[in-house]
Protein backbone atom coordinates (compact mmCIF):
# COMPACT_ATOMS: atom_id res chain seq x y z
CA UNK A 1 0.00 0.00 0.00
CA UNK A 2 1.37 3.33 -0.78
CA UNK A 3 0.66 6.56 1.46
CA UNK A 4 0.69 9.94 -0.01
CA UNK A 5 -0.20 12.89 1.92
CA UNK A 6 -2.63 15.57 -0.19
CA UNK A 7 0.75 18.14 -0.47
CA UNK A 8 2.40 15.91 -1.68
CA UNK A 9 0.36 15.14 -4.74
CA UNK A 10 0.36 18.54 -5.85
CA UNK A 11 4.39 19.00 -5.62
CA UNK A 12 5.80 18.92 -8.73
CA UNK A 13 9.18 17.62 -6.82
CA UNK A 14 7.42 14.00 -6.20
CA UNK A 15 8.86 11.55 -8.35
CA UNK A 16 5.57 10.36 -9.46
CA UNK A 17 5.73 9.00 -13.65
CA UNK A 18 3.18 12.61 -14.03
CA UNK A 19 6.14 14.46 -13.00
CA UNK A 20 8.72 12.54 -15.16
CA UNK A 21 9.86 14.91 -18.43
CA UNK A 22 12.16 14.33 -21.45
CA UNK A 23 12.17 11.91 -24.36
CA UNK A 24 12.86 8.81 -22.69
CA UNK A 25 9.19 9.33 -20.56
CA UNK A 26 7.75 10.00 -24.60
CA UNK A 27 5.31 7.25 -25.02
CA UNK A 28 3.96 5.87 -28.71
CA UNK A 29 0.13 6.06 -29.35
CA UNK A 30 -2.50 6.39 -32.03
CA UNK A 31 -4.40 9.30 -32.53
CA UNK A 32 -7.47 9.28 -34.48
CA UNK A 33 -9.46 12.69 -35.44
CA UNK A 34 -13.54 12.64 -35.91
CA UNK A 35 -15.31 15.38 -36.86
CA UNK A 36 -19.28 15.21 -37.25
CA UNK A 37 -18.79 11.33 -36.27
CA UNK A 38 -16.43 11.12 -39.14
CA UNK A 39 -12.78 9.92 -39.25
CA UNK A 40 -10.84 12.52 -41.43
CA UNK A 41 -7.21 11.84 -39.56
CA UNK A 42 -5.09 8.92 -38.73
CA UNK A 43 -1.20 8.64 -37.02
CA UNK A 44 1.07 6.65 -35.19
CA UNK A 45 2.95 9.22 -32.88
CA UNK A 46 4.76 9.95 -29.51
CA UNK A 47 3.05 11.66 -26.46
CA UNK A 48 3.82 12.87 -23.14
CA UNK A 49 2.11 14.26 -20.08
CA UNK A 50 2.50 17.85 -20.57
CA UNK A 51 2.64 21.31 -17.79
CA UNK A 52 3.76 22.19 -14.45
CA UNK A 53 1.42 22.27 -11.29
CA UNK A 54 -1.26 21.34 -13.70
CA UNK A 55 0.43 17.94 -13.93
CA UNK A 56 -1.21 17.02 -11.12
CA UNK A 57 -4.58 17.47 -11.62
CA UNK A 58 -6.88 14.34 -12.53
CA UNK A 59 -6.95 15.11 -15.96
CA UNK A 60 -3.67 15.73 -17.99
CA UNK A 61 -2.62 17.80 -20.87
CA UNK A 62 -0.77 15.54 -23.10
CA UNK A 63 1.76 16.69 -26.15
CA UNK A 64 1.38 14.65 -29.27
CA UNK A 65 5.13 14.55 -30.98
CA UNK A 66 5.45 13.56 -34.90
CA UNK A 67 8.53 11.47 -35.46
CA UNK A 68 9.83 9.20 -38.19
CA UNK A 69 10.59 6.95 -35.62
CA UNK A 70 6.67 6.05 -35.42
CA UNK A 71 5.47 6.90 -38.85
CA UNK A 72 6.17 10.28 -40.51
CA UNK A 73 7.84 13.32 -39.15
CA UNK A 74 4.64 15.74 -39.46
CA UNK A 75 1.13 15.40 -38.64
CA UNK A 76 -0.35 16.63 -41.79
CA UNK A 77 -3.84 17.61 -40.91
CA UNK A 78 -5.49 20.82 -40.21
CA UNK A 79 -6.42 20.80 -36.34
CA UNK A 80 -7.70 23.98 -36.07
CA UNK A 81 -10.68 24.11 -38.92
CA UNK A 82 -8.98 26.98 -41.59
CA UNK A 83 -8.35 29.07 -38.49
CA UNK A 84 -4.51 28.89 -38.00
CA UNK A 85 -2.86 30.69 -40.74
CA UNK A 86 0.68 32.05 -41.84
CA UNK A 87 1.49 35.51 -41.96
CA UNK A 88 0.68 35.37 -45.54
CA UNK A 89 -2.72 34.01 -44.91
CA UNK A 90 -2.28 30.56 -45.95
CA UNK A 91 -3.77 27.67 -43.52
CA UNK A 92 -1.01 25.67 -41.74
CA UNK A 93 -1.74 22.05 -42.38
CA UNK A 94 1.70 20.70 -40.87
CA UNK A 95 2.30 20.18 -37.47
CA UNK A 96 5.28 18.74 -35.67
CA UNK A 97 3.76 18.91 -32.31
CA UNK A 98 0.15 19.74 -30.76
CA UNK A 99 -0.94 19.98 -27.55
CA UNK A 100 -3.84 19.02 -25.54
CA UNK A 101 -4.18 21.44 -22.26
CA UNK A 102 -6.61 20.36 -19.16
CA UNK A 103 -6.86 24.49 -18.67
CA UNK A 104 -4.32 24.93 -16.68
CA UNK A 105 -4.04 27.03 -13.23
CA UNK A 106 -7.79 27.25 -14.47
CA UNK A 107 -8.75 23.80 -14.60
CA UNK A 108 -11.15 24.28 -12.10
CA UNK A 109 -12.61 27.81 -13.29
CA UNK A 110 -13.92 28.46 -16.62
CA UNK A 111 -11.06 26.73 -17.96
CA UNK A 112 -11.31 29.64 -21.54
CA UNK A 113 -9.50 32.54 -19.79
CA UNK A 114 -5.83 31.47 -21.78
CA UNK A 115 -8.36 30.97 -25.05
CA UNK A 116 -9.50 34.12 -24.73
CA UNK A 117 -6.87 36.24 -23.88
CA UNK A 118 -4.94 34.47 -26.94
CA UNK A 119 -7.91 35.39 -29.30
CA UNK A 120 -7.68 38.93 -28.46
CA UNK A 121 -4.19 39.14 -28.62
CA UNK A 122 -3.97 37.30 -32.31
CA UNK A 123 -4.32 40.40 -34.23
CA UNK A 124 -1.66 42.46 -32.22
CA UNK A 125 2.53 42.74 -32.55
CA UNK A 126 2.82 39.19 -30.73
CA UNK A 127 2.97 35.70 -31.40
CA UNK A 128 0.04 33.61 -30.29
CA UNK A 129 -1.02 29.95 -30.68
CA UNK A 130 -3.99 28.32 -32.43
CA UNK A 131 -6.30 26.72 -30.52
CA UNK A 132 -9.61 24.33 -30.76
CA UNK A 133 -11.67 23.00 -28.73
CA UNK A 134 -11.63 18.82 -28.60
CA UNK A 135 -12.89 16.14 -26.66
CA UNK A 136 -10.48 13.26 -25.88
CA UNK A 137 -11.43 9.44 -25.46
CA UNK A 138 -8.88 7.49 -24.41
CA UNK A 139 -9.16 3.58 -25.74
CA UNK A 140 -12.97 4.68 -25.84
CA UNK A 141 -13.16 5.49 -22.43
CA UNK A 142 -14.09 9.36 -22.30
CA UNK A 143 -11.57 11.65 -21.16
CA UNK A 144 -12.66 15.23 -21.04
CA UNK A 145 -12.80 18.29 -23.11
CA UNK A 146 -9.30 19.93 -23.93
CA UNK A 147 -8.15 23.19 -25.94
CA UNK A 148 -5.69 21.66 -28.82
CA UNK A 149 -2.88 24.12 -29.36
CA UNK A 150 0.15 24.81 -31.10
CA UNK A 151 3.70 24.53 -29.49
CA UNK A 152 5.61 27.53 -29.36
CA UNK A 153 9.06 26.86 -31.10
CA UNK A 154 11.27 27.19 -33.71
CA UNK A 155 8.67 25.19 -35.54
CA UNK A 156 6.18 27.83 -34.78
CA UNK A 157 7.77 30.06 -36.01
CA UNK A 158 8.99 28.82 -39.56
CA UNK A 159 5.62 27.39 -40.10
CA UNK A 160 4.05 31.11 -39.23
CA UNK A 161 6.54 33.53 -40.95
CA UNK A 162 8.75 31.16 -43.10
CA UNK A 163 12.12 31.29 -41.70
CA UNK A 164 14.04 28.29 -41.19
CA UNK A 165 13.89 26.18 -37.93
CA UNK A 166 17.35 25.96 -37.93
CA UNK A 167 17.71 29.59 -38.23
CA UNK A 168 15.55 30.35 -35.00
CA UNK A 169 16.84 31.29 -31.83
CA UNK A 170 14.01 31.53 -28.31
CA UNK A 171 14.72 32.19 -25.00
CA UNK A 172 12.03 31.36 -22.50
CA UNK A 173 11.67 31.86 -18.70
CA UNK A 174 15.26 33.14 -19.41
CA UNK A 175 16.78 29.53 -20.69
CA UNK A 176 18.08 29.47 -23.94
CA UNK A 177 16.96 27.22 -27.11
CA UNK A 178 18.80 27.59 -30.39
CA UNK A 179 22.37 29.33 -30.85
CA UNK A 180 23.90 30.12 -27.17
CA UNK A 181 25.83 32.74 -28.55
CA UNK A 182 22.85 34.66 -29.41
CA UNK A 183 21.40 34.00 -26.02
CA UNK A 184 24.43 36.02 -24.74
CA UNK A 185 24.38 38.73 -26.69
CA UNK A 186 21.18 39.50 -24.85
CA UNK A 187 22.26 38.78 -21.41
CA UNK A 188 25.04 41.75 -22.27
CA UNK A 189 22.41 43.76 -23.70
CA UNK A 190 19.88 43.46 -21.06
CA UNK A 191 22.72 43.99 -18.67
CA UNK A 192 23.91 47.53 -20.69
CA UNK A 193 19.99 48.71 -20.92
CA UNK A 194 19.79 48.19 -17.33
CA UNK A 195 22.91 50.68 -16.76
CA UNK A 196 22.30 53.45 -19.86
CA UNK A 197 20.43 55.98 -19.91
CA UNK A 198 17.67 55.39 -22.44
CA UNK A 199 16.37 59.10 -22.78
CA UNK A 200 19.69 59.60 -25.16
CA UNK A 201 18.36 59.03 -29.04
CA UNK A 202 21.63 57.09 -29.56
CA UNK A 203 21.50 54.68 -26.87
CA UNK A 204 17.40 54.34 -27.73
CA UNK A 205 18.35 53.36 -31.15
CA UNK A 206 20.18 50.61 -30.08
CA UNK A 207 17.15 49.54 -27.75
CA UNK A 208 15.02 49.75 -30.73
CA UNK A 209 17.28 47.80 -32.99
CA UNK A 210 17.21 45.08 -30.35
CA UNK A 211 13.84 44.99 -29.39
CA UNK A 212 11.00 45.08 -31.77
CA UNK A 213 9.44 48.04 -29.65
CA UNK A 214 5.88 47.28 -31.11
CA UNK A 215 5.89 43.67 -30.25
CA UNK A 216 6.98 44.53 -26.38
CA UNK A 217 4.19 47.45 -26.28
CA UNK A 218 1.64 45.39 -27.44
CA UNK A 219 2.71 42.40 -24.90
CA UNK A 220 3.05 44.40 -21.55
CA UNK A 221 -0.14 46.27 -22.46
CA UNK A 222 -2.20 42.93 -23.14
CA UNK A 223 -0.15 41.47 -19.93
CA UNK A 224 -0.70 44.02 -17.87
CA UNK A 225 -3.93 44.58 -18.78
CA UNK A 226 -5.27 41.36 -18.01
CA UNK A 227 -3.36 41.28 -14.70
CA UNK A 228 -1.78 38.27 -14.80
CA UNK A 229 0.53 37.46 -12.20
CA UNK A 230 2.27 34.43 -13.26
CA UNK A 231 3.90 36.65 -15.53
CA UNK A 232 4.22 39.73 -14.05
CA UNK A 233 4.76 39.30 -9.91
CA UNK A 234 6.16 35.64 -10.39
CA UNK A 235 7.87 36.31 -13.45
CA UNK A 236 7.37 33.00 -15.28
CA UNK A 237 5.47 32.35 -18.81
CA UNK A 238 7.54 34.55 -21.14
CA UNK A 239 9.16 34.17 -23.90
CA UNK A 240 10.35 35.91 -27.32
CA UNK A 241 12.42 34.61 -30.26
CA UNK A 242 14.71 36.44 -33.25
CA UNK A 243 16.31 35.15 -36.67
CA UNK A 244 19.38 33.60 -35.48
CA UNK A 245 21.05 35.31 -38.80
CA UNK A 246 19.27 37.86 -40.25
CA UNK A 247 17.47 36.91 -43.56
CA UNK A 248 15.49 40.20 -44.21
CA UNK A 249 13.90 43.69 -43.39
CA UNK A 250 10.69 41.59 -41.96
CA UNK A 251 10.52 38.99 -39.46
CA UNK A 252 13.54 37.96 -40.18
CA UNK A 253 15.80 41.27 -39.14
CA UNK A 254 17.35 39.99 -36.11
CA UNK A 255 15.37 41.42 -33.14
CA UNK A 256 13.68 39.63 -30.48
CA UNK A 257 9.95 39.47 -30.63
CA UNK A 258 7.78 38.10 -27.78
CA UNK A 259 5.32 34.86 -27.88
CA UNK A 260 2.21 34.55 -25.67
CA UNK A 261 1.64 31.47 -23.72
CA UNK A 262 -0.35 30.41 -20.36
CA UNK A 263 -2.10 33.65 -19.43
CA UNK A 264 -4.61 31.86 -17.36
CA UNK A 265 -3.60 33.39 -14.04
CA UNK A 266 -5.01 36.11 -14.74
CA UNK A 267 -8.82 38.05 -15.44
CA UNK A 268 -9.54 37.43 -11.86
CA UNK A 269 -8.64 33.97 -11.50
CA UNK A 270 -9.14 32.60 -7.88
CA UNK A 271 -11.19 35.69 -6.97
CA UNK A 272 -7.92 36.60 -5.81
CA UNK A 273 -6.47 40.59 -5.21
CA UNK A 274 -3.13 39.70 -7.53
CA UNK A 275 -5.56 38.81 -10.82
CA UNK A 276 -7.95 41.25 -9.40
CA UNK A 277 -9.40 44.41 -11.80
CA UNK A 278 -8.21 46.72 -9.56
CA UNK A 279 -4.86 45.26 -9.73
CA UNK A 280 -1.85 47.72 -10.11
CA UNK A 281 -0.11 45.33 -12.39
CA UNK A 282 2.84 47.78 -12.87
CA UNK A 283 3.54 48.51 -8.88
CA UNK A 284 3.11 44.67 -8.77
CA UNK A 285 5.46 43.90 -11.42
CA UNK A 286 8.67 42.59 -10.54
CA UNK A 287 11.47 44.44 -11.54
CA UNK A 288 14.59 42.74 -9.92
CA UNK A 289 17.16 43.04 -13.16
CA UNK A 290 18.64 39.91 -12.38
CA UNK A 291 15.75 38.07 -13.74
CA UNK A 292 16.60 39.41 -17.55
CA UNK A 293 12.66 39.44 -17.89
CA UNK A 294 10.42 41.62 -19.61
CA UNK A 295 8.87 43.86 -16.55
CA UNK A 296 12.22 45.30 -15.59
CA UNK A 297 13.04 46.28 -18.96
CA UNK A 298 10.34 47.85 -20.27
CA UNK A 299 10.40 50.20 -16.79
CA UNK A 300 13.62 51.40 -17.48
CA UNK A 301 12.82 52.11 -21.16
CA UNK A 302 9.83 54.31 -20.03
CA UNK A 303 12.84 56.51 -19.06
CA UNK A 304 12.54 57.83 -23.27
CA UNK A 305 9.91 60.29 -24.08
CA UNK A 306 9.34 58.17 -27.65
CA UNK A 307 8.91 55.05 -26.14
CA UNK A 308 6.63 56.21 -23.37
CA UNK A 309 4.54 58.03 -25.71
CA UNK A 310 3.92 54.84 -28.27
CA UNK A 311 3.60 53.07 -24.98
CA UNK A 312 0.90 55.32 -23.59
CA UNK A 313 -1.05 56.13 -26.76
CA UNK A 314 -1.06 51.90 -27.95
CA UNK A 315 -2.63 51.20 -24.62
CA UNK A 316 -5.49 53.79 -24.95
CA UNK A 317 -5.98 52.34 -28.28
CA UNK A 318 -6.38 49.12 -27.67
CA UNK A 319 -8.75 50.07 -24.59
CA UNK A 320 -10.71 52.44 -26.79
CA UNK A 321 -11.41 49.30 -29.23
CA UNK A 322 -10.17 45.79 -28.67
CA UNK A 323 -11.07 45.54 -24.87
CA UNK A 324 -13.91 47.33 -24.46
CA UNK A 325 -16.47 45.50 -22.42
CA UNK A 326 -19.10 45.23 -25.47
CA UNK A 327 -16.36 43.57 -27.74
CA UNK A 328 -15.07 41.18 -24.81
CA UNK A 329 -18.49 40.28 -22.85
CA UNK A 330 -19.65 38.48 -25.60
CA UNK A 331 -16.85 36.36 -26.40
CA UNK A 332 -17.18 35.56 -23.16
CA UNK A 333 -20.87 34.97 -23.43
CA UNK A 334 -19.93 32.47 -26.74
CA UNK A 335 -17.27 30.23 -24.42
CA UNK A 336 -19.53 30.13 -21.89
CA UNK A 337 -22.29 28.70 -24.01
CA UNK A 338 -20.09 26.73 -26.00
CA UNK A 339 -18.74 24.32 -23.42
CA UNK A 340 -20.82 24.22 -20.74
CA UNK A 341 -22.22 20.31 -21.42
CA UNK A 342 -18.40 19.68 -22.11
CA UNK A 343 -17.30 21.63 -19.29
CA UNK A 344 -19.71 19.55 -16.62
CA UNK A 345 -19.61 16.28 -18.30
CA UNK A 346 -15.66 16.62 -17.58
CA UNK A 347 -16.14 17.65 -13.86
CA UNK A 348 -18.39 15.17 -13.36
CA UNK A 349 -15.62 12.55 -15.05
CA UNK A 350 -13.02 13.53 -12.97
CA UNK A 351 -15.04 13.81 -9.59
CA UNK A 352 -14.03 17.90 -9.58
CA UNK A 353 -16.51 20.62 -8.65
CA UNK A 354 -16.04 23.75 -10.79
CA UNK A 355 -18.84 26.43 -11.97
CA UNK A 356 -18.33 27.62 -15.37
CA UNK A 357 -21.31 30.18 -14.86
CA UNK A 358 -20.40 31.72 -11.67
CA UNK A 359 -16.77 32.15 -12.81
CA UNK A 360 -17.82 33.23 -16.15
CA UNK A 361 -19.41 35.92 -14.60
CA UNK A 362 -16.48 36.85 -12.56
CA UNK A 363 -14.52 37.12 -16.14
CA UNK A 364 -17.43 39.46 -17.42
CA UNK A 365 -16.74 41.43 -13.99
CA UNK A 366 -12.75 41.93 -14.52
CA UNK A 367 -13.83 42.76 -18.28
CA UNK A 368 -16.73 45.75 -16.75
CA UNK A 369 -14.48 47.19 -14.17
CA UNK A 370 -11.01 46.78 -15.33
CA UNK A 371 -11.11 49.99 -18.02
CA UNK A 372 -11.41 52.34 -14.82
CA UNK A 373 -8.23 50.80 -13.32
CA UNK A 374 -5.95 50.56 -16.02
CA UNK A 375 -6.62 53.72 -17.04
CA UNK A 376 -5.61 55.48 -14.02
CA UNK A 377 -2.82 52.87 -13.36
CA UNK A 378 -1.52 53.94 -17.15
CA UNK A 379 -1.49 57.31 -16.25
CA UNK A 380 0.44 57.08 -13.09
CA UNK A 381 2.98 54.62 -14.37
CA UNK A 382 3.27 57.37 -17.85
CA UNK A 383 3.75 60.67 -15.12
CA UNK A 384 0.44 61.99 -16.38
CA UNK A 385 -0.32 64.12 -13.23
CA UNK A 386 -2.86 65.93 -15.04
CA UNK A 387 -4.75 62.99 -15.64
CA UNK A 388 -4.49 61.09 -13.00
CA UNK A 389 -4.98 64.01 -10.27
CA UNK A 390 -5.21 63.01 -6.83
CA UNK A 391 -7.07 64.96 -4.52
CA UNK A 392 -7.23 64.36 -0.89
CA UNK A 393 -10.59 64.45 0.62
CA UNK A 394 -10.74 63.08 4.36
CA UNK A 395 -7.47 63.04 6.48
CA UNK A 396 -8.70 60.47 9.26
CA UNK A 397 -7.96 62.11 12.92
CA UNK A 398 -8.10 60.36 16.23
CA UNK A 399 -11.99 61.20 16.05
CA UNK A 400 -12.97 59.82 12.81
CA UNK A 401 -11.79 56.14 14.19
CA UNK A 402 -13.77 54.19 16.65
CA UNK A 403 -13.31 50.40 17.79
CA UNK A 404 -16.07 48.10 17.66
CA UNK A 405 -16.40 44.73 18.77
CA UNK A 406 -18.64 41.93 18.74
CA UNK A 407 -18.87 38.82 20.97
CA UNK A 408 -14.97 39.23 21.06
CA UNK A 409 -12.49 41.21 23.23
CA UNK A 410 -10.09 44.61 21.99
CA UNK A 411 -9.06 47.88 23.81
CA UNK A 412 -7.44 50.73 21.67
CA UNK A 413 -5.09 53.36 22.71
CA UNK A 414 -4.48 56.76 21.13
CA UNK A 415 -0.68 57.70 20.70
CA UNK A 416 0.75 60.65 19.67
CA UNK A 417 -0.95 62.22 15.83
CA UNK A 418 -2.98 59.91 14.36
CA UNK A 419 -0.95 56.73 15.46
CA UNK A 420 -3.29 54.26 17.48
CA UNK A 421 -2.72 50.85 18.81
CA UNK A 422 -5.50 47.67 18.67
CA UNK A 423 -4.66 45.11 21.32
CA UNK A 424 -6.85 42.17 20.46
CA UNK A 425 -7.38 40.05 23.61
CA UNK A 426 -10.15 37.71 22.30
CA UNK A 427 -11.38 37.13 18.51
CA UNK A 428 -14.63 35.63 18.70
CA UNK A 429 -15.39 33.32 15.73
CA UNK A 430 -15.52 35.74 13.11
CA UNK A 431 -12.63 38.27 11.93
CA UNK A 432 -14.80 41.02 11.91
CA UNK A 433 -15.93 40.94 15.52
CA UNK A 434 -12.98 43.43 15.93
CA UNK A 435 -13.17 46.30 13.57
CA UNK A 436 -11.73 49.66 13.48
CA UNK A 437 -13.78 52.18 12.30
CA UNK A 438 -14.18 55.32 10.24
CA UNK A 439 -17.54 56.26 8.09
CA UNK A 440 -17.62 58.08 4.98
CA UNK A 441 -19.38 59.11 1.83
CA UNK A 442 -18.58 57.03 -1.30
CA UNK A 443 -19.70 58.45 -4.94
CA UNK A 444 -20.79 56.19 -7.73
CA UNK A 445 -18.32 56.40 -10.70
CA UNK A 446 -15.14 57.75 -8.57
CA UNK A 447 -11.81 55.47 -7.80
CA UNK A 448 -10.96 55.85 -3.99
CA UNK A 449 -7.40 54.88 -2.21
CA UNK A 450 -6.91 54.31 0.79
CA UNK A 451 -3.51 54.90 2.56
CA UNK A 452 -1.65 54.36 5.71
CA UNK A 453 0.81 52.26 7.83
CA UNK A 454 0.80 48.65 9.44
CA UNK A 455 3.00 47.76 12.08
CA UNK A 456 2.31 44.12 13.55
CA UNK A 457 3.08 40.78 13.39
CA UNK A 458 -0.72 39.71 12.94
CA UNK A 459 -3.04 39.11 10.04
CA UNK A 460 -5.78 42.05 9.25
CA UNK A 461 -7.96 43.02 7.06
CA UNK A 462 -9.30 45.84 5.35
CA UNK A 463 -12.74 46.45 4.39
CA UNK A 464 -15.35 49.37 2.19
CA UNK A 465 -18.29 48.22 2.97
CA UNK A 466 -22.03 49.66 3.07
CA UNK A 467 -23.00 50.94 7.31
CA UNK A 468 -26.26 50.22 6.69
CA UNK A 469 -29.13 48.17 5.82
CA UNK A 470 -27.19 44.64 3.51
CA UNK A 471 -23.94 45.46 4.11
CA UNK A 472 -22.53 45.54 0.55
CA UNK A 473 -18.80 45.12 0.41
CA UNK A 474 -17.54 47.22 -1.75
CA UNK A 475 -13.80 46.21 -1.80
CA UNK A 476 -11.91 43.38 0.63
CA UNK A 477 -8.57 42.84 1.37
CA UNK A 478 -6.11 40.76 3.27
CA UNK A 479 -2.60 41.66 4.80
CA UNK A 480 -0.39 39.51 6.73
CA UNK A 481 1.75 41.12 9.29
CA UNK A 482 5.43 41.45 8.96
CA UNK A 483 6.43 42.54 12.48
CA UNK A 484 8.18 46.16 10.64
CA UNK A 485 6.02 48.92 9.44
CA UNK A 486 4.37 48.55 6.11
CA UNK A 487 2.95 51.09 3.46
CA UNK A 488 -0.40 49.97 2.49
CA UNK A 489 -3.05 50.97 -0.86
CA UNK A 490 -6.02 50.19 -1.32
CA UNK A 491 -7.68 51.23 -4.53
CA UNK A 492 -11.29 50.61 -5.74
CA UNK A 493 -14.18 51.85 -7.48
CA UNK A 494 -17.74 52.40 -6.95
CA UNK A 495 -20.05 51.03 -8.76
CA UNK A 496 -23.22 53.34 -6.99
CA UNK A 497 -23.59 56.41 -4.11
CA UNK A 498 -23.13 55.10 -0.84
CA UNK A 499 -24.15 58.13 1.79
CA UNK A 500 -23.11 55.75 4.69
CA UNK A 501 -20.17 53.51 3.81
CA UNK A 502 -17.58 52.82 6.50
CA UNK A 503 -14.01 52.16 6.41
CA UNK A 504 -12.86 48.71 8.48
CA UNK A 505 -9.56 47.48 9.65
CA UNK A 506 -10.33 43.87 10.68
CA UNK A 507 -8.39 42.71 13.60
CA UNK A 508 -10.11 39.88 14.35
CA UNK A 509 -7.77 37.02 13.04
CA UNK A 510 -5.90 36.68 15.94
CA UNK A 511 -4.74 38.20 19.63
CA UNK A 512 -1.93 40.57 19.69
CA UNK A 513 -1.41 44.01 18.82
CA UNK A 514 -1.90 46.33 15.90
CA UNK A 515 -0.21 49.51 15.12
CA UNK A 516 -1.96 51.95 13.15
CA UNK A 517 -1.04 55.22 11.38
CA UNK A 518 -1.32 57.85 8.56
CA UNK A 519 -4.64 56.79 7.45
CA UNK A 520 -5.61 59.28 4.09
CA UNK A 521 -8.72 58.54 1.90
CA UNK A 522 -7.92 59.88 -1.82
CA UNK A 523 -10.67 60.21 -4.32
CA UNK A 524 -9.26 60.16 -7.77
CA UNK A 525 -10.80 61.25 -10.99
Amino acid sequence: MINMRISEIWDPRNPCNYNQRGREWERPCNIQVFRNGRKEFQQNVGMRISGNYSRCNPQKSITFYARRDYSKPKMKYDFFGGNCRNMNGEIIEKYDKVTLRNGGNDAGGVRYRDDLVAYLMSGLNVSTMCKADYILFINGEFWGYYSLQEKLGDEYVESHYGIEASNVTCIKNGQCDGNAQVCDEYLMFYDWAMQSDLSDPENYSVFSDTIDTDSFIDYMIMESYISNWDFGANINNWMMWRATVPVNDGYGDGRWRFMVYDTEFSCGLYGSESTSYMLDFFSDMDTDPSRYAPPALLKKVMENDVFRSAFYNRYVELMSNLLLPENVLPLIDAYEEKLYDAFNDTMSRFSQWGDIRSDSENVRTFFRKRPAYALMYLNRFCGNEETGKQIQITVFENNDWNLWCHEAKATVMKLTGDRSVIKTEETGIEVWFVQYIAEITLKKDRTYRFRFKANTQQTFGVCIQENRDEYETFCFRQFYGTGEEQEIEITFRMDRDCEYAKIAILCGYQTGSYQFSDMKLYEEY
